[in-house]
């Protein structure tokens, strides 16, 4: 996605919503919406790839939401209206 001018000249005050979906440590499968700065989004999926894991707070991420399953309906539909995150856009599969 290119940003415009005016984003490149605030990056440092973007926020994105993420949503990434794994296992946790038992085997259980989890979501977690969180909100990031832009700026450390990059560094995120770097981690991700490398690792395979992360822990929001080490990017500075300020969870929205996070539970076991699939997010349901009324989640899907807060994170919607209030952060305009759409079910198209991109997941963080974890492995």
């Amino acid at each position: 996605m290119e940003l415009s001018r005016i984003e490149q000249m605030n990056m440092d005050n973007l926020f994105c919503c993420v949503l990434a979906k794994g296992k946790d440590s038992s085997g259980e499968a989890f979501y977690i919406y969180f909100g990031i700065h832009m700026d450390n989004l990059e560094k995120l999926v770097a981690t991700v790839k490398e690792t395979g894991s992360f822990n929001p707070k080490d990017f500075q991420a300020a969870v929205l939401a996070r539970h076991s399953g699939e997010p349901p309906k009324e989640v899907r539909d807060f994170l919607r209206e209030r952060f305009s995150f759409s079910d198209n856009s991109v997941v963080l599969e974890l492995a």
